[in-house]
This record gives C-alpha cells, sequence and structure tokens, in this order.
C-alpha cells in the first residue's frame, strides 16, 4: 500500500493483515509523523492486540525504513540510496 507520505508492505497471516489493513494502518501513521521505524512498530503492536496473528511490516517514508514483527523471528531487509 502507499500514498504521497510513504508505502509498506506486510506479510504473515494473510486474512488478518487483509481485515485489519496493517499496511495501510503504518502509512497512515507516516502521514501523521511518525518515522519508518516508529510506524512500522505501532502497526505491528496494533495489530497484535487486535488479531493476536503473527505478521511482520516494512514500511518506506520519505528518508526512513522500518520494519516491525511479532512473530519468533522475521528477516528483512531494505536498501536506502
Amino acid at each position: 500500500f502507499c500514498t504521497e507520505a510513504g508505502g509498506a508492505s506486510a506479510t504473515g497471516a494473510g486474512e488478518d493483515i487483509a481485515r485489519v489493513t496493517l499496511s495501510r494502518r503504518a502509512v497512515d501513521l507516516l502521514a501523521d509523523g511518525y518515522d519508518a521505524d516508529t510506524a512500522a512498530d505501532r502497526a505491528i503492536r496494533e495489530f497484535d492486540d487486535l488479531t493476536g496473528s503473527g505478521a511482520g511490516v516494512i514500511v518506506c517514508g520519505d528518508d526512513t525504513v522500518g520494519s516491525a514483527f511479532n512473530t519468533d523471528g522475521m528477516q528483512t531487509s531494505a536498501r536506502v540510496e
């Protein structure tokens, strides 16, 4: 999901991710002024509170990239130029 504020992509429990629009929530937090790492963390915490399901999200803002997950582990990678 992306807007002028930035973009986000999520993986994990797909039905719950779609139901609570996890990626959209992360981008909404960017639009509210949070940096990408904080937006990712808050979105995952809200997702976990709402669903109890496992997921991860990568968020890209203007000059920041962040990721968060609520599972035992999830590999992420980002490149910023």
